[in-house]
């Protein structure tokens, strides 16, 4: 999830830091998006703040579904996408991209070989 303070501090670290990558990194069997397709698919309301994560995750969640296999798994990746597309719209971010001083990637990290995968960009 990339609320106003994440991205405030991502967009400061770029522009006032000059970092030169940013790195969207997922990991498998994530329990947040467990929980949102569990929820989702019972078409329930999650207690308190779990329900904002429920909500930001519904979008990788339904991603997931299309994309077929292991809807977990793709789930994940589609949430990795997600992220790193809303990054990109950030004009600070975006603007650092195209001049090239700036690369967004997203990575998924393996639990249980401990290898992290590109998985965009």
């Amino acid at each position: 999830m990339l609320d106003k303070a994440v991205l405030g501090s991502l967009e400061f670290g770029v522009a006032e830091l000059n970092i030169p990558l940013l790195v969207v990194l997922g990991h498998e069997h994530c329990g947040a998006v467990k929980a949102a397709m569990d929820t989702l698919e019972r078409h329930e309301v999650a207690e308190a703040e779990i329900e904002y994560l429920v909500e930001a995750l519904a979008p990788a969640v339904a991603r997931g579904k299309q994309a077929g296999g292991d809807i977990w798994d793709q789930a994940v990746r589609a949430q990795i996408e997600l992220l790193v597309e809303q990054l990109k719209t950030s004009p600070i971010l975006s603007t650092a991209v195209n001049e090239g001083v700036l690369k967004i990637v997203g990575a998924c990290y393996s639990l249980e070989t401990g290898l992290v995968e590109m998985t965009v960009g």
